[in-house]
């Protein structure tokens, strides 16, 4: 399906480097364990979908149950790849320029939403949270798949604290947030949730929850 594009300029060389520098590194993961669990997770989604921090769209495949999707990723170069794939994706992509924690769309515009490693990266994690409560229909659906704070200590916890500086540095997000707290502090209902360390006993970028989560009716 060809997308529609919203937003002005053209990324740069070097935007359009590291971008594709960026797809090259998450894409690693999708073999081993995120392509599958993404599929399941995203695969029920339908009606109008707002996939938030969309990168360079490798979850628009999963998103064929989808009346319609929204891809909003603020990075150029993401956002140019994003635009490439969204042509070859099996509905209808509008691709956007938008801010997570500042959403341009009325209130209750989507029947669902979902965050895939993005809730590390935002400047602002409630606010961003509360951004989707606003765009979701009561009773929507949030799904996500995020890396979070190792709670339980011992190696697994020194080693992500040791690691976290650089990860924030390099790749712009935080290993050591609480998104499932701020998730229920935001108002939604978690309805399934599971904690996975998929990438061995001491991956920094672990443990990684997997859910859905309902927006207040």
């Amino acid at each position: 399906m060809a997308p529609s594009e919203s937003g002005e300029g053209r990324p740069t060389r070097a935007q359009l480097v590291r971008a594709r520098c960026y797809d090259r590194l998450v894409r690693r993961a999708d073999p081993h364990w995120e392509g599958p669990v993404r599929g399941r997770l995203l695969g029920g989604l339908t009606g109008r979908v707002l996939d938030v921090g969309a990168g360079t769209g490798k979850s628009l495949a999963d998103l064929a149950g989808a009346g319609h999707v929204t891809a909003v990723e603020p990075a150029p170069g993401r956002r140019a790849l994003l635009a490439e794939r969204a042509r070859a994706a099996p509905v209808p992509v509008e691709v956007a320029d938008a801010d997570a924690e500042d959403l341009p769309y009325p209130d209750a515009s989507f029947d669902a939403v979902c965050c895939v490693l993005m809730l590390c990266s935002v400047g602002d994690p409630a606010r961003t949270l509360a951004e989707i409560r606003r765009v979701l229909v009561p009773g929507g659906t949030l799904a996500f798949i995020e890396h979070v704070r190792e709670e339980e200590p011992g190696a697994r916890a020194r080693v992500q604290r040791a690691v976290a500086p650089l990860q924030r540095l390099l790749l712009g997000c935080d290993l050591r947030r609480r998104t499932e707290e701020a998730i229920g502090a935001a108002g939604f209902a978690v309805e399934e949730i599971t904690r996975n360390r998929p990438f061995g006993p001491l991956a920094p970028s672990q443990p990684i929850i997997v859910g859905r989560a309902s927006a207040p009716r």
